[in-house]
């Protein structure tokens, strides 16, 4: 009997910045539209413009209005974007999977305030934590502090368990990028692909970035996550 493919890996690309789950296809199946990615290392933060976003990458996969997203989600230190473009690639089989995923934010006048970047494409994979753990987003978000916390007590706060970027952002010399996803056990949405339309099991995600100066004090801090125990106490305090 011919079973329904399960592609939750590119389904997380579609709802969460964190990226790339495991993926078993019983066919070939492609989520997204394929982009060129030479140009990454040309955004910079507060500096690089929607036009020029364009120009590198062509029209987005997804294009967000963050004062009118109805998506629920906790989230801090964003504040500054207004427009969410997402471009998205991914394809798998029964054998593999692979995929891509840009996202770029940019603030009311279009300049970039944030990107995020990450592909398990051979030549230009991106690397990631060989296993993903959960932290405490609500811990970093109190307890790490802007001109103050240091990678060691971020290191003893959260672990190891973060993927290093060198991000073009002013006065920023390193980023480090945490992320998790995880199934609902109860909630199933439907996501169409190549294959059609199919019933998966609702992912959920957080992610965090963190970022530091030349001397390894953190200066900027952001985080998200649909985890419905994050949502639920985010809009409750």
């Amino acid at each position: 009997m011919n079973q329904k493919p399960k592609p939750e890996k590119l389904i997380a690309i579609l709802l969460s910045t964190t990226l790339l789950l495991p993926l078993l296809f019983t066919s070939c199946a492609t989520v997204g539209t394929q982009f060129d990615s030479t140009s990454i290392d040309n955004i910079t933060v507060a500096k690089t413009t929607t036009e020029d976003v364009r120009a590198w990458f062509g029209a987005p996969y997804t294009r967000i209005d963050v004062p009118t997203w109805e998506y629920k989600r906790m989230h801090f230190g964003d504040e500054q974007s207004h427009t969410i473009w997402r471009y998205i690639y991914a394809k798998g089989s029964i054998a593999s999977a692979q995929g891509k995923s840009l996202q770029v934010e940019f603030d009311k006048d279009g300049i970039v305030t944030d990107y995020y970047y990450s592909s398990d494409f051979g030549k230009d994979k991106t690397d990631e934590p060989k296993v993903k753990k959960d932290f405490n987003i609500f811990l970093a978000k109190e307890k790490v502090l802007i001109n103050r916390t240091t990678k060691a007590q971020v290191l003893s706060l959260l672990g190891n368990n973060y993927r290093v970027i060198n991000i073009n952002k002013p006065n920023v010399y390193e980023r480090w990028h945490y992320g998790y996803t995880g199934k609902s056990k109860h909630e199933k949405i439907t996501a169409a692909t190549s294959l059609g339309e199919v019933e998966i099991d609702k992912i959920y995600g957080k992610s965090l970035d963190i970022d530091f100066d030349i001397n390894g004090v953190v200066v900027d801090i952001r985080g998200e996550s649909d985890f419905p125990q994050d949502t639920d106490r985010f809009f409750a305090d």
